[in-house]
């Protein structure tokens, strides 16, 4: 027994002592859907609901440093496009108004990644921090939760499509113009393709 221990042992450091620590490059589009969110105006009176669609552009760099962890690092541009169906309360009656809107964030990320041959995953954090003249006047903060898949297309060229799911809080409850969010997280889900080059 105490031999067989030491012979998977040594096996495993060996594993470990000749595997080469890889980097990877790349650009990424990440869409995700909102998946709800109610907020009240605390001025006029009126209750929101909003719909929102988020596609994300940015680059990636990775480095792989054993057989199955690493690292990723991400800076992307988000931009939340949603629309907001309004119920303005009065009497004697009730009214819909339906608007479009679009903020814009810059958004880091940080992620530690499990790589299979089958399947990697990825947990993460996320902070989303919005341009002044946004409507929604917040900074968002939270956890990314990613499956993908590593397609070789040529050498080291890699498509990784993916499947991820965000769950963020936003720092600011309510905006400038009085509009305030239900309390609870704030969920997205949605999928994502990366275009990398391992070295």
């Amino acid at each position: 027994m105490f031999v067989m221990g030491a012979l998977l042992l040594s096996s495993n450091v060996l594993s470990l002592a000749q595997f080469k620590n890889q980097y990877a490059i790349g650009v990424a589009f990440t869409p995700e859907w909102q998946l709800g969110q109610h907020a009240t105006d605390l001025i006029g009176g009126a209750d929101y609901d909003f719909k929102a669609f988020s596609p994300s552009f940015g680059i990636t760099a990775e480095g792989q440093f054993d057989k199955h962890s690493g690292v990723e690092l991400g800076v992307f541009y988000r931009a939340s496009r949603y629309h907001i169906t309004s119920i303005l309360i009065g009497a004697p009656s009730s009214t819909f108004v339906d608007q479009n809107r679009s903020d814009d964030y810059l958004s880091l990320r940080l992620a530690y990644k499990f790589y299979s041959e089958v399947l990697n995953f990825k947990v993460g954090f996320m902070g989303d921090f919005g341009a002044k003249d946004n409507l929604q006047k917040e900074n968002l903060f939270g956890a990314n939760f990613t499956v993908s898949k590593d397609i070789t297309l040529y050498k080291g060229l890699i498509l990784e499509p993916e499947i991820r799911y965000t769950l963020a809080i936003d720092a600011e409850k309510e905006n400038l113009i009085g509009i305030r969010r239900d309390s609870g997280p704030l969920n997205f889900l949605g999928g994502g393709v990366k275009l990398k080059y391992r070295f």
